[in-house]
């Protein structure tokens, strides 16, 4: 019932802590900066900086283990990357040593630690290091790049109140946004443990103590290298079922079938890294086909056939683009998901499917709606099936979602204009998008948006800038032809407009020229 947390990051793992049927938890943040930009997570972590339970404390969190006369029945540590100058502090035999001390009987010791940018050796020494002080110890899989510590005086027990344990309210929540459904869900990322895990490290050399820092100064050097490829092969040689006495045979078979999944999505992943890219997606798929509720399994099947959707549509298969798309819209709580339903909206944009492409579009920034192109798809859907006070609306949140974007603030800028809706804000788009790159494009909307705001000779000004940049565009002289004739010099109209004809032999714009040219005429 009382917590430690060293490190706050963005607060997800302490809002998890706080699920839990706790009375006091300790979270000890060294950087102010780290806490304020916390609070943009808030949405995300319980708000967890609210809690009434909590402590929050700015200071070192060894610093704080050291002086603290509390006990606690869990420690978690959170930072990572040790080659950062302090955090191998965190790694070391005497951290381990004091955190030891300030746990309650059957207290338990968590460390998060990376596996990429980390030699055998390096591997090896933390997890003797950890060992060497916790009597029993075991290494879990969280992703293939991360893994965690799990450390303790006397064996932790694993039993059928479990699985009664994860289903409670808020910790049955908080477990389902990580896709942690059930017991062979969490049991089934156990790598190793006790005598496993002793016999993986037996060979190591050394363990990391204050006064060698070999992680520090080792994983220093091999920052520019990318290492995990070699210890998921070292994790495969190793990964096997364990038996826990205390859950009934069913319990056992499923953790067993689990562990045995993943481990065909291990050898995916090292097919894949080698380039055998077939051969990657059939174990994903026979993976899948065995567990396609475990986390790390269905991430993995639903990330290659979202990569074979863009391939196969950047060659332009849809059929087979779209059968890709919808294999990776496994689970709809997967990170990932919405980039499948981009894929399908642009599927379907190709085949004049707007209104399947609006749907999508509109999933896609449900599922991730701070993905500013996802509002730009879905406004060019919206435009497509008439609708523009909504794409008005998706244009208007892409802007605020990504201010620096000159092709959406000039085609709202184009909409404002041509519905007559907000001429100032139509202005202020169009000066933004001019003023970041002299595009065409950008010059044409404005001089149409001075000419819809009555601003003749800006509007000449311009459109002429833009024909300077392409000469022969025929939207472009068209519009210029208007502003000609809203300055009364039909003459010059008439010319314009006799150009467009030439240039856009059956367009649409030589006939919208030519029915100018009739009433010029009749006039």
């Amino acid at each position: 019932d009382t917590v430690l947390m060293i490190g706050l990051g963005s607060g997800v793992s302490l809002g998890s802590a706080v699920t839990h049927d706790i009375k006091y938890i300790e979270c000890v943040e060294l950087l102010e900066n780290v806490i304020e930009a916390a609070h943009f997570c808030d949405t995300f972590t319980n708000n967890d900086l609210s809690d009434p339970r909590l402590n929050l404390i700015i200071g070192d969190g060894r610093n704080h283990v050291r002086l603290t006369d509390r006990f606690y029945d869990v420690i978690i540590s959170e930072p990572t990357n040790v080659w950062i100058s302090g955090v191998g502090d965190l790694f070391t035999v005497e951290f381990f040593e004091e955190a030891r001390e300030r746990l309650k009987p059957g207290g338990i010791m968590s460390a998060w630690f990376h596996i990429y940018h980390m030699g055998g050796p390096e591997l090896r020494s933390t997890l003797k290091t950890f060992a060497s002080v916790f009597p029993h110890a075991s290494l879990w899989f969280s992703n293939e790049a991360d893994v965690i510590l799990i450390g303790s005086l006397e064996p932790v027990r694993i039993d059928e109140e479990l699985a009664r344990r994860m289903m409670r309210p808020g910790t049955r929540e908080d477990l389902d946004r990580v896709m942690i459904d059930d017991v062979g869900d969490l049991l089934g990322a156990l790598l190793m443990s006790d005598a496993r895990l002793r016999a993986f490290f037996d060979n190591a050399d050394r363990i990391h103590t204050d006064d060698n820092m070999l992680l520090e100064f080792h994983a220093g050097r091999m920052v520019v290298e990318s290492t995990h490829r070699t210890h998921l092969s070292s994790f495969l040689e190793v990964l096997a079922p364990y038996r826990y006495d205390r859950l009934d045979d069913e319990t056992n078979r499923m953790v067993a079938d689990r562990v045995r999944a993943r481990k065909l999505t291990l050898k995916g992943t090292l097919e894949r890294l080698d380039g055998r890219v077939d051969r990657a997606v059939n174990l994903y798929d026979a993976a899948y086909a065995a567990a396609p509720g475990d986390t790390y399994i269905v991430t993995k099947y639903a990330e290659i056939h979202s990569e074979l959707g863009g391939a196969a549509l950047a060659s332009g298969d849809l059929e087979r683009a779209g059968a890709e798309y919808e294999k990776a819209l496994a689970d709809h709580r997967l990170e990932g998901v919405w980039i499948a339903y981009d894929g399908l909206g642009f599927v379907h944009r190709s085949k004049d499917q707007y209104d399947e492409a609006r749907e999508n579009y509109r999933t896609s920034v449900a599922l991730n709606p701070y993905h500013a192109d996802g509002y730009i798809n879905l406004a060019w859907a919206e435009l497509a099936l008439g609708d523009t006070v909504s794409a008005v609306r998706d244009y208007e949140k892409a802007i605020e979602l990504a201010p620096d974007d000159a092709d959406a603030a000039n085609n709202l800028a184009w909409l404002y204009a041509v519905g007559g809706l907000d001429l100032d804000r139509a202005l202020e788009l169009a000066k933004f998008a001019t003023g970041r790159a002299r595009d065409a494009s950008y010059f044409d909307t404005l001089g149409w948006v001075h000419f819809k705001r009555g601003e003749l000779d800006q509007a000449q000004a311009s459109l002429e800038e833009t024909l300077s940049i392409e000469r022969d565009r025929v939207e472009s002289i068209y519009h210029l032809a208007h502003v000609h004739l809203g300055k009364s010099e039909r003459e010059r109209a008439v010319e314009l407009l006799q150009s467009v004809v030439e240039l856009d032999r059956g367009g649409t714009f030589a006939a919208k020229a030519g029915v100018m040219l009739d009433e010029i005429g009749n006039d």
